[in-house]
């Protein structure tokens, strides 16, 4: 499944890792940076797998993004209220470029996020970041 939406396009794909996925939608080797954030040569990017499903999501101009995918029936950690609390969190961690901690789940309240949406059964956000949101 491709979407295309005004600042990213969204892929989603059954029993594909996320190097199949880079390289078959963007025609680039997926290679990660220390921090573990992954990358496509040429491209934003951010990955999210579960369930057997690859989430790919590719920004169409500057800055980051972060998609994140979780089961609905899964129970978001303390104090988070639902599923899309927690997968506003990660996804908006991930444009960030770093991981979630305890600190981000007791204060941070996630900005910009694009998409919030329950696809292929499970709860899918989005966030992009401008240049200038990361500083």
């Amino acid at each position: 499944m491709k979407r295309e939406y005004p600042l990213f396009t969204l892929y989603c794909e059954r029993n594909v890792t996320s190097a199949q996925m880079v390289q078959k939608h963007l025609k680039a080797p997926l290679f990660h940076e220390r921090s573990g954030k992954p990358r496509a040569q040429g491209f934003q990017i951010s990955l999210s797998d579960c369930r057997g499903i690859t989430f790919l999501a590719v920004l169409k101009g500057e800055g980051s993004i972060g998609v994140d995918a979780e089961d609905p029936a899964r129970q978001p950690p303390a104090p988070l209220k639902d599923i899309f609390a927690w997968t506003d969190l990660e996804a908006f961690c991930k444009a960030l470029g770093r991981g979630v901690s305890t600190k981000d789940v007791k204060h941070t309240v996630p900005a910009n996020i694009v998409l919030r949406e329950e696809i292929e059964g499970l709860a899918v956000s989005v966030c992009v970041m401008s240049c200038a949101a990361r500083q």
